[in-house]
């Protein structure tokens, strides 16, 4: 008998007790004891029974109703048994569903035709919205709250200019509209893409822009998961996740996106070579930018102390 037991019967039977008397009454406890066990055995046994029973008799009646062909037409199943096609129809609907479910609208085109030229931005902007433009959080007092993001408007504003820009995210359309509406009232946003514009594969929502309709080597994507951009990974812009506290990254990555527009390139692809290894894009351009800024004020420094000494320009006019 186990440790446990023992302790139990020790704690049942007293040792002031004879041992005639005390062995009858351990004899006693441990045929207690075990009935007790038996019992809890049993009862569990039955709750088992009883709960495979019911998973087994729902499974038949949803194998039933899915696979019964209710709408009269014929089909590929039509000339099986009768125990044949129940189970086949209902696998090829549950098939069907998950299909529905985790691919994209059955392989169309994401956006729409170019606008004409006049009309038309340069490039196109893919970019997540949550925790990249809008961070969600939960309390069990105030329920879900969203924050946009410090400089959000600047940054629609002045890309908008050089960007078709597409919110394109890996949330539930039906979530994420009213908040695209209330973060964009210049409607800068031209076009907003879904979880159902996503591949899903092993946990993941692939963002797969061989159907975009658009011309990738014009087409930057910025995202904070880099799984979620493995089909095309040399599109794609890699930042942190922004988990709602104050900064100024989106300022900086919209005058990182203009100069990029600014320059014209004929593959942007390239461009983003520069920044797809980058643990921090944004830090890396603002202290590229630094650089560059610090540069250019010691040359005119330079030139205007050149131009205080003799020999200078200055100096040239003092001595004529």
């Amino acid at each position: 008998m186990a440790l446990v037991s023992r302790l139990a019967l020790r704690k049942l039977v007293p040792y002031q007790l004879s041992d005639t008397t005390r062995s009858n009454a351990l004899q006693n406890a441990r045929q207690y004891y075990m009935k007790t066990q038996k019992k809890k055995g049993t009862s569990w046994t039955r709750l088992s029974v009883k709960v495979g029973g019911g998973v087994a008799v729902t499974g038949g009646l949803g194998v039933v109703l899915l696979g019964y062909n209710w709408d009269g037409l014929e089909d590929e199943f039509v000339d099986m048994g009768l125990l044949e096609q129940f189970p086949a129809r209902a696998k090829s609907k549950i098939s069907d569903y998950l299909a529905y479910m985790m691919e994209p609208r059955a392989q169309e085109l994401l956006l729409p035709d170019l606008l004409p030229p006049p009309y038309q931005a340069p490039y196109t902007l893919l970019i997540e919205l949550s925790d990249l433009l809008v961070h969600s959080s939960y309390t069990r007092t105030a329920g879900w709250r969203r924050k946009k993001r410090q400089g959000l408007d600047i940054f629609l504003e002045s890309l908008c200019k050089h960007y078709e820009i597409v919110i394109y995210t890996q949330e539930v359309g039906m979530n994420c509209v009213e908040v695209i509406e209330a973060i964009d009232p210049k409607m800068c946003v031209l076009y907003k893409l879904f979880r159902d514009s996503t591949k899903y594969k092993k946990g993941v929502y692939l963002k797969d822009l061989s159907n975009l309709n658009r011309d990738l080597s014009k087409v930057i994507l910025v995202d904070t998961n880099r799984e979620a951009v493995s089909c095309q990974p040399e599109n794609a812009i890699i930042l942190n996740k922004w988990m709602g506290e104050d900064d100024m990254d989106l300022i900086d990555l919209a005058d990182m996106l203009v100069v990029i527009a600014q320059d014209r390139p004929t593959d942007l692809r390239e461009v983003i070579k520069c920044y797809t290894e980058l643990e921090d894009p944004i830090t890396a351009f603002r202290m590229r930018r630094q650089e560059i800024i610090d540069a250019e004020n010691s040359r005119k420094l330079e030139a205007i102390n050149k131009a205080k000494t003799p020999g200078g320009i200055l100096a040239k006019k003092w001595w004529l």
